[in-house]
């Protein structure tokens, strides 16, 4: 009797050190990060047939860095027209999704003094590791350290409407420059859309955003 009952506590012993292991490896074990569903787009007919903006190609303009983009991709969401763009680094795909607020009416000119502004009228939108190159590469092009870089999920922008007639979205050049900013640092950056070739440049408003404007896209 003595010896079935030392059976049976040996048995719950070691029965109790297997869910003390299984408990500690699913602890142990990383969550995966979650990311927002990512916007839909669909290919545009033809775009496919134009290569790629290879990004080491890109020369600096009189000491400004300016990143052009192919629009390969587009849909509508939520009051947006929403772009996916890409470019090349080497043999690396780069991508962002870049939303446009739909309706925008003229912000100079005859526009009036309200619509000068466009709340909320940009959003910079990654669609993963892709995007983290991008924020990498960007880097890279103003000489910035590059090492472990990856891109805020979700950025709403307001931006300056520099339109002097309402935004044509089939084949018009809008441009806009956004504004970022956290409290301790802020940033701008020329937002340029070219409807016809399907690019968007991303174009400096002055070198000395640089590091900050890396800051404030990078999680």
């Amino acid at each position: 009797m003595k010896i079935k009952f030392i059976t049976i506590l040996t048995i719950l012993f070691f029965a109790g050190l297997g869910c003390n292991s299984d408990q500690k490896k699913s602890s142990s074990q990383p969550t995966p990060a979650t990311r927002p569903n990512i916007s839909k787009t669909e290919k545009i007919p033809g775009a496919n047939k134009k290569p790629l903006v290879q990004i080491e190609q890109l020369l600096s303009n009189e000491g400004y860095i300016n990143i052009l983009l192919n629009i390969v991709e587009q849909g509508r969401q939520d009051g947006y027209l929403v772009n996916k763009i890409q470019a090349m680094s080497k043999s690396d795909t780069l991508e962002l999704i870049v939303h446009l607020k739909e309706d925008a009416p003229a912000g100079l000119a005859d526009g009036k003094p309200e619509d000068r502004l466009l709340v909320d009228g940009i959003i910079f939108e990654s669609t993963g590791p892709k995007s983290d190159r991008l924020l990498v590469a960007l880097a890279q092009k103003y000489k910035i350290n590059a090492e472990k870089l990856v891109m805020k999920s979700r950025q709403v922008l307001t931006c300056a409407n520099l339109n002097k007639t309402a935004v044509d979205y089939e084949s018009g050049t809008p441009k806009f420059k956004i504004f970022l900013g956290d409290g301790s640092e802020v940033a701008e950056l020329y937002v340029n859309f070219d409807f016809k070739k399907l690019t968007i440049s991303l174009n400096e408003k002055d070198p000395q955003y640089r590091e900050a404007l890396i800051n404030l896209l990078k999680e």
